[in-house]
């Protein structure tokens, strides 16, 4: 997981050229899921093939680790209030293709 940190610069520099100025709200979902990367990767990127809410922003999608436990995450950085009612219901959408091994924040 010590590649977070390119994700996030990744981030900045999409922000400071695009939104520079906005406020944004951000949102993590993360679910420890069965591995190896490769598997849950796919089937993360299949899964995404519904529709998403419109919003203003950006958002990525990740599949860290290797293993017998891997994270996938989605990060969503919106520039409107739309996030805030997106976080759970993505949060369901990640539990509902994964079965989730761990909660990585105990909620």
């Amino acid at each position: 997981m010590s590649e977070g940190w390119r994700i996030f610069m990744a981030h900045l520099r999409i922000h400071l050229t695009h939104l520079r100025g906005r406020r944004a709200t951000t949102s993590i979902i993360t679910a420890m899921v069965a591995g190896p990367n490769d598997t849950a990767w796919t089937t993360m990127c299949d899964a995404l093939g519904i529709g998403a809410d419109l919003v203003v922003g950006t958002a990525f999608v990740s599949v860290e680790g290797n293993g017998e436990q891997v994270a996938a995450s989605i990060h969503l950085y919106s520039y409107d209030d739309a996030v805030a009612a997106a976080g759970p219901r993505w949060k369901d959408w990640l539990t509902d293709r994964f079965t989730p091994l761990v909660d990585p924040l105990g909620t």
